[in-house]
Protein backbone atom coordinates (compact mmCIF):
# COMPACT_ATOMS: atom_id res chain seq x y z
CA UNK A 1 0.00 0.00 0.00
CA UNK A 2 1.53 3.43 -0.62
CA UNK A 3 1.66 5.62 2.29
CA UNK A 4 -1.55 7.20 3.70
CA UNK A 5 -1.57 11.16 2.56
CA UNK A 6 -2.79 13.59 5.48
CA UNK A 7 -5.88 14.98 3.99
CA UNK A 8 -6.89 11.60 3.47
CA UNK A 9 -6.80 10.67 7.34
CA UNK A 10 -8.08 13.88 8.45
CA UNK A 11 -11.13 13.26 6.52
CA UNK A 12 -11.64 10.07 8.06
CA UNK A 13 -10.77 10.81 11.78
CA UNK A 14 -12.78 13.43 11.57
CA UNK A 15 -12.93 16.32 14.36
CA UNK A 16 -15.58 14.67 16.05
CA UNK A 17 -13.30 11.45 16.14
CA UNK A 18 -10.57 13.30 17.45
CA UNK A 19 -12.12 14.87 20.20
CA UNK A 20 -13.43 10.95 21.39
CA UNK A 21 -9.85 9.63 20.52
CA UNK A 22 -8.42 12.81 23.09
CA UNK A 23 -10.74 11.96 25.45
CA UNK A 24 -10.06 8.20 25.98
CA UNK A 25 -6.48 8.76 26.21
CA UNK A 26 -7.73 11.90 28.87
CA UNK A 27 -9.67 9.05 31.08
CA UNK A 28 -7.49 5.91 30.87
CA UNK A 29 -4.65 8.89 31.88
CA UNK A 30 -6.65 9.94 34.55
CA UNK A 31 -7.75 6.24 35.65
CA UNK A 32 -3.86 5.43 36.09
CA UNK A 33 -2.84 8.31 37.46
CA UNK A 34 -5.44 7.85 40.58
CA UNK A 35 -3.17 4.59 41.20
CA UNK A 36 0.26 4.81 40.23
CA UNK A 37 1.86 6.00 43.20
CA UNK A 38 1.13 1.92 44.53
CA UNK A 39 3.17 1.09 41.29
CA UNK A 40 6.27 3.13 41.65
CA UNK A 41 9.26 0.10 41.03
CA UNK A 42 8.68 -0.91 37.15
CA UNK A 43 8.10 2.08 34.67
CA UNK A 44 6.29 -0.37 32.56
CA UNK A 45 3.50 -1.27 34.70
CA UNK A 46 2.22 2.28 34.00
CA UNK A 47 2.26 2.17 30.05
CA UNK A 48 0.14 -1.52 30.57
CA UNK A 49 -2.27 -0.05 32.94
CA UNK A 50 -2.70 3.09 30.28
CA UNK A 51 -2.63 0.24 27.52
CA UNK A 52 -5.84 -1.62 29.45
CA UNK A 53 -7.68 1.43 30.27
CA UNK A 54 -7.18 3.61 26.69
CA UNK A 55 -9.08 -0.03 25.33
CA UNK A 56 -12.00 0.68 27.55
CA UNK A 57 -12.10 4.28 26.74
CA UNK A 58 -11.60 3.66 22.90
CA UNK A 59 -14.38 1.42 22.81
CA UNK A 60 -17.05 3.38 25.10
CA UNK A 61 -16.73 6.51 22.72
CA UNK A 62 -17.17 5.17 19.89
CA UNK A 63 -20.18 2.50 21.30
CA UNK A 64 -22.34 4.49 18.88
CA UNK A 65 -20.44 3.90 15.84
CA UNK A 66 -20.23 -0.01 16.03
CA UNK A 67 -20.86 -0.55 12.41
CA UNK A 68 -17.81 1.91 11.12
CA UNK A 69 -15.37 1.05 14.09
CA UNK A 70 -14.23 -2.10 15.04
CA UNK A 71 -11.36 -2.79 17.79
CA UNK A 72 -8.35 -5.77 17.10
CA UNK A 73 -6.68 -6.27 20.23
CA UNK A 74 -3.52 -8.59 20.01
CA UNK A 75 0.35 -8.14 20.38
CA UNK A 76 -0.12 -5.67 23.54
CA UNK A 77 -1.46 -3.20 20.72
CA UNK A 78 -4.86 -1.20 20.51
CA UNK A 79 -5.87 -1.43 16.99
CA UNK A 80 -8.82 0.18 15.70
CA UNK A 81 -10.11 -0.03 12.17
CA UNK A 82 -12.41 2.81 10.49
CA UNK A 83 -14.68 2.32 7.77
CA UNK A 84 -13.09 -0.49 6.85
CA UNK A 85 -10.24 1.57 4.94
CA UNK A 86 -7.81 2.91 7.85
CA UNK A 87 -5.57 0.62 10.29
CA UNK A 88 -4.71 2.40 13.22
CA UNK A 89 -3.15 1.63 16.16
CA UNK A 90 -2.53 3.39 19.77
CA UNK A 91 0.96 3.49 21.05
CA UNK A 92 3.30 5.47 23.63
CA UNK A 93 5.78 7.55 22.41
CA UNK A 94 9.62 6.81 22.39
CA UNK A 95 12.09 9.43 22.71
CA UNK A 96 12.05 9.97 18.79
CA UNK A 97 8.35 10.25 19.12
CA UNK A 98 7.40 7.06 17.16
CA UNK A 99 5.34 4.10 18.20
CA UNK A 100 7.56 1.96 21.05
CA UNK A 101 7.45 -1.31 20.09
CA UNK A 102 9.34 -4.35 20.91
CA UNK A 103 10.32 -5.74 16.86
CA UNK A 104 8.23 -8.85 16.22
CA UNK A 105 7.29 -9.62 12.80
CA UNK A 106 3.67 -7.74 13.24
CA UNK A 107 5.47 -4.60 14.41
CA UNK A 108 7.73 -4.46 11.40
CA UNK A 109 4.85 -5.60 8.93
CA UNK A 110 2.61 -2.46 10.75
CA UNK A 111 5.54 -0.13 10.05
CA UNK A 112 6.69 -0.62 6.59
CA UNK A 113 3.99 0.46 4.42
CA UNK A 114 4.32 -1.28 1.70
CA UNK A 115 3.52 -4.58 3.45
CA UNK A 116 0.22 -5.89 4.68
CA UNK A 117 -0.07 -6.82 7.93
CA UNK A 118 -1.96 -10.19 8.10
CA UNK A 119 -5.40 -10.24 8.17
CA UNK A 120 -5.56 -6.69 7.07
CA UNK A 121 -4.57 -6.32 3.38
CA UNK A 122 -5.36 -3.48 1.61
CA UNK A 123 -5.67 -1.10 4.92
CA UNK A 124 -3.84 2.50 5.37
CA UNK A 125 -1.69 1.95 8.55
CA UNK A 126 -1.12 4.88 10.78
CA UNK A 127 -0.17 5.24 14.62
CA UNK A 128 -1.81 7.65 17.46
CA UNK A 129 0.53 8.18 19.76
CA UNK A 130 0.91 9.82 23.40
CA UNK A 131 3.47 11.83 24.41
CA UNK A 132 4.11 12.36 28.49
CA UNK A 133 5.99 15.56 30.13
CA UNK A 134 9.01 15.26 31.11
CA UNK A 135 8.01 14.21 34.74
CA UNK A 136 5.83 11.40 33.36
CA UNK A 137 3.04 13.55 35.23
CA UNK A 138 0.96 14.51 32.30
CA UNK A 139 0.23 13.46 28.52
CA UNK A 140 1.89 16.34 26.43
CA UNK A 141 0.37 15.44 23.21
CA UNK A 142 -1.33 13.31 20.85
CA UNK A 143 -0.18 12.53 17.36
CA UNK A 144 -1.45 11.13 14.50
CA UNK A 145 1.36 10.27 12.18
CA UNK A 146 2.54 7.73 9.38
CA UNK A 147 5.46 6.05 9.30
CA UNK A 148 7.40 3.88 7.04
CA UNK A 149 9.91 1.96 9.34
CA UNK A 150 11.64 4.00 11.71
CA UNK A 151 11.02 7.33 9.82
CA UNK A 152 8.16 9.71 10.34
CA UNK A 153 6.23 10.65 7.19
CA UNK A 154 4.37 13.05 8.58
CA UNK A 155 2.34 14.23 11.84
CA UNK A 156 0.01 16.48 12.93
CA UNK A 157 -1.49 16.93 16.82
CA UNK A 158 -4.96 16.04 18.19
CA UNK A 159 -5.54 18.77 19.76
CA UNK A 160 -8.23 19.71 23.03
CA UNK A 161 -11.89 19.21 21.60
CA UNK A 162 -13.57 22.65 22.14
CA UNK A 163 -16.56 22.64 24.53
CA UNK A 164 -19.83 24.25 24.13
CA UNK A 165 -20.19 27.06 27.23
CA UNK A 166 -16.87 26.86 27.00
CA UNK A 167 -15.09 30.33 26.40
CA UNK A 168 -16.34 33.61 26.90
CA UNK A 169 -20.08 34.47 26.42
CA UNK A 170 -20.88 35.46 23.13
CA UNK A 171 -22.48 39.23 23.06
CA UNK A 172 -24.82 40.41 20.59
CA UNK A 173 -23.88 43.03 18.59
CA UNK A 174 -26.19 46.02 17.79
CA UNK A 175 -25.75 49.08 15.68
CA UNK A 176 -24.72 51.95 17.74
CA UNK A 177 -26.72 55.26 17.04
CA UNK A 178 -24.68 58.24 16.39
CA UNK A 179 -24.06 60.80 19.07
CA UNK A 180 -24.31 64.22 18.56
CA UNK A 181 -20.85 66.63 18.62
CA UNK A 182 -21.14 67.97 21.99
CA UNK A 183 -19.68 71.76 22.24
CA UNK A 184 -18.70 71.16 25.81
CA UNK A 185 -15.58 72.34 26.13
CA UNK A 186 -15.17 69.82 28.78
CA UNK A 187 -15.24 66.82 26.79
CA UNK A 188 -11.64 68.27 24.75
CA UNK A 189 -8.33 66.71 25.35
CA UNK A 190 -6.31 68.98 27.73
CA UNK A 191 -3.06 68.77 27.47
CA UNK A 192 -0.69 68.02 30.29
CA UNK A 193 1.07 71.45 31.81
CA UNK A 194 3.89 69.13 33.40
CA UNK A 195 5.43 66.00 31.59
CA UNK A 196 4.53 63.15 32.54
CA UNK A 197 7.10 60.07 33.20
CA UNK A 198 8.57 57.81 30.65
CA UNK A 199 7.06 54.83 30.57
CA UNK A 200 9.26 51.15 31.04
CA UNK A 201 9.54 48.87 27.70
CA UNK A 202 11.76 46.08 27.28
CA UNK A 203 14.32 48.45 25.82
CA UNK A 204 14.96 50.38 29.21
CA UNK A 205 15.55 46.70 30.99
Amino acid sequence: MPIPSEPGVRAILTPSREAKIWRAFHAAWNDVAADIAKYSIWPRSRANMMFERLAVHLQEEFASESGKVRFCFADETVKVVFDEQLLVRFKKANGRGLGQNIETTATLLFCEQERDLFGFAGFQKIEIVYVVNAFSTAIRNILVQARDGDERVWCYPINRPEVMGEGAPVVPLHPIPPTQPSSDVSDLVQPRKTPGHKEETDSDK
